[in-house]
This record gives structure tokens, sequence and C-alpha cells, in this order.
């Protein structure tokens, strides 16, 4: 990454940078996940009169939202990213892509200012038409397996409007500088309407984020639940997909699992004294680590605890 600088004379405001959700985030690279974890779509959501509706398209910077039927721009509104249903249909691919230090002096009759930014260009190129098209930037530190709080994440929207294929588009956007010293993850991800869309960048880092909001909101319940005891509970699954074979000698069988769940509410093993397939069992175990438990609660301390989980062939 290279550092620029720019100076560039106004006779009025500046366009501002949207930052949303963390205005001191930054970042240094693009960084895969570090852990295997199913997909799980973004869902981006503007926050207006008091609710969260989700974004259609972005004008320019600012989200559009649909309000009594109708498709409405909000200027500086909070805009966060939860997990969604499913992605949209297509692909797109991220050519070129390149971000790049820049620092931009203003000079506002008379009156000088400099903003430090990351300039983010590429060429986005759809494998069929799409509408509504925008790219989101996403910047958030690395909590390090320590989820006492939930990331603080920047969040920069850019409209890119129609897709034709397979003509490129090009494209470009500004997010918070690449400055801070922490361990940072930064992606692109593409959306056509309300639907995230597969694209090169893949999908490693927002896994990440949802991960790490999901180990932050586990420990929350595992804190409300400080006196008393309480049974063991799934608090975050996948489904679980198992080989043909597999379905095919268990078919129509039910098969209870019998879930060890460690203290801090992850999985730990399968207790198979009950004669559960081995085939079974390895698959099994091998999703399961994905998932997250809330552990039983014995004198409001967080313990060992069991779940038999029924499954159907």
């Amino acid at each position: 990454m290279r550092a620029n600088s720019r100076i560039l004379s106004l006779g009025g405001l500046a366009a501002g940078l949207l930052v949303l959700a963390g205005a001191n985030a930054g970042a240094q690279e693009f960084v895969p996940a570090g852990k295997s974890l199913p997909e799980r779509p973004g869902l981006p959501m503007a926050y207006v009169g008091g609710e969260r509706l989700p974004i259609v398209a972005f004008d320019g910077h600012s989200p559009v939202v649909v309000v009594n039927g109708a498709r409405k721009t909000r200027r500086d509104v909070p805009v966060s990213i939860v997990p969604g249903a499913s992605f949209g249909d297509g692909f797109v691919a991220i050519k070129e892509a390149e971000a790049t230090g820049e620092q931009m002096t203003y000079d506002i009759y008379g009156s000088k200012s400099t903003r430090s930014f990351t300039a983010f260009d590429a060429t986005l190129t759809a494998d069929r038409d799409m509408d509504d098209v925008y790219l989101l930037l996403l910047v958030f530190p690395d909590l390090g397996g320590v989820y006492d709080s939930a990331p603080k994440v920047a969040i920069v929207g850019t409209g890119v409007g129609r897709l034709e294929a397979p003509r490129g588009k090009k494209v470009s956007a500004d997010f918070p500088p690449m400055n801070s010293k922490e361990r940072l993850y930064w992606t692109a991800l593409v959306f056509s309407g309300p639907s995230a869309v597969r694209s090169t960048r893949g999908n490693g880092v927002l896994d990440t984020l949802f991960d790490a909001v999901d180990h932050v909101g586990l420990g929350r319940v595992i804190a409300e639940r400080s006196s008393g005891g309480h049974p063991p509970m799934v608090y975050r699954h996948f489904p679980l997909k198992f080989g043909d074979d597999l379905k095919g000698r268990l078919a129509g069988q039910t098969v209870n699992l019998r879930i060890r769940v460690s203290p801090d509410g992850t999985f730990d093993y399968l207790d198979t004294t009950g004669g559960v397939d081995p085939a079974l069992a390895a698959e099994a175990a091998a999703q399961l680590r994905q998932w997250l438990f809330i552990p039983r609660i014995k004198d409001g301390a967080a313990d060992e605890g069991t779940i038999v989980l029924p499954v159907k062939f």
C-alpha cells in the first residue's frame, strides 16, 4: 500500500466519508478467516425511525430503504450487518482491486484541514445482469479470542447501480485509514438489492465477524445465569449434513446424539457409550465443533453438561 497526498480547494463543504458503527476502526490488509464455518450471507440494515430496515440499494454513500412501499434514501443513519437467509443469484468477479492510503488537504475559504483515509478501487464484472448493486467495505479489529465486547465495525456503503454482463464496471470508495496497530480484518462485499452476491472476495471475513459477535452474545447469556441452576441449551447451530452412504444405511431411523458441552459453551465430545454408528459419530462431531451452547449452570457457575439431540434420517 502506498501513501498519496492530494490538495483539493473547495468553495463549500466536501462530501464526507460515511463511517458507521465504529469510527476508529482501520485495516492493514485483507485477512481470510482463521477457522472454517458454514457461510452466512450478510443482510445490511439501516436504523431508521427507531427500527431496523433492510437496505435495498445505496444512493452514493447513503442507504436506500423501503418505507410504506416507497424507496427512501436515508442520510447519516447507522448501518449494521446481520446474518441473512441465503445468497442471491449470480457471481461478481472483483478484479484490479487496490487499497491506497490517501491524505487530502481541504482549503475552504483559506481554512485548511487534512483528512486521512483509504481509497478502494476495483472493477466489478457480473456473470448476469444485476440491478441495485452496491459495495460494502467492512473493517474491524481481531478480538484475538477474547470476547469481552463486540468488535467495533466500520461500514462504508457505495452505490454501483446496474451491472451488465459481461462488461466490467469501475468502482471507487473511501473507508477509514489503515493506520491501526491492531490486527484487523477488511473485506469488500457485493449486494444486489437486499441480497448478498457471491464474489471473488469470498465470505470468510464476514464469517469471522459473525463468529465473534456470536461468542460475545454467548458470554452475555452465560453472565446473566449467575445464580441457581440451568440445563445446557443450544445457542448457535448449523444444519447437520451427512453423506449419502450414511443416510442410506440409517434411513427411517432416529439417532439420539449425546453431546458433551464444555463450561465455555463449546462442543467437547460425543458420548458414544450407547453404540452410535462410528461414521455418524465422526461426521457429527466434525460439524458440532462449529456449534455454540449455553453450558449447564450449577450453583451459579458454568459446568460440563450433556444435551441429547435427536437426528432423523
